[in-house]
């Protein structure tokens, strides 16, 4: 006998650093996803902080497809230096170096990967208002653009 594995649309809500690895991990399986996000562009952020990845984080990029780019943008970070208030440093090693790299810079080698992706959609300016059943929808969980049986809500 025949079986048919169906693959579901995924709902992903945030176009952050967190949202658009998820949807290029969804991706990488070919998974239809769509990604929501509220502001119209990301040229402006007052998450300017540094980020900086991890062992785990670096695996998670690389399975995306997107670690080359993000080594291109990113400094190595093989220590921490605090500046004390009177002038002094203070230096402490880390045991294993990670990267560190600005929001923007983040989202931007993403959003360059995203952009590659055929089954990825990205749909700025929406944000989820409500998340529920609606029985006018005909059995649908969502109204479109967000329609899809799995929702992912990132904060990032």
């Amino acid at each position: 006998s025949l079986f048919f594995v169906m693959k579901p649309h995924v709902v992903v809500a945030g176009g952050g650093p967190a949202g658009l690895l998820t949807a290029l991990l969804l991706g990488a399986r070919s998974v239809p996803t769509t990604v929501i996000e509220p502001t119209l562009s990301e040229e402006w952020s007052s998450r300017s902080y540094c980020i900086n990845l991890n062992e785990r984080g670096i695996a998670a990029l690389e399975a995306a497809g997107v670690l080359d780019a993000v080594k291109a943008a990113a400094l190595e970070r093989n220590a921490v230096v605090i500046h004390r208030a009177g002038g002094s440093e203070a230096v402490m090693p880390k045991s294993t170096q990670n990267l560190g790299l600005s929001r923007p810079a983040l989202v931007d080698c993403l959003m360059q990967r995203v952009a590659l992706c055929p089954h990825i959609t990205l749909s700025r300016g929406v944000s989820v208002v409500n998340v529920g059943y609606d029985a006018a929808a005909d059995g649908d969980l969502l109204r479109p653009p967000a329609r899809g049986p799995v929702r992912v809500g990132l904060d990032d």
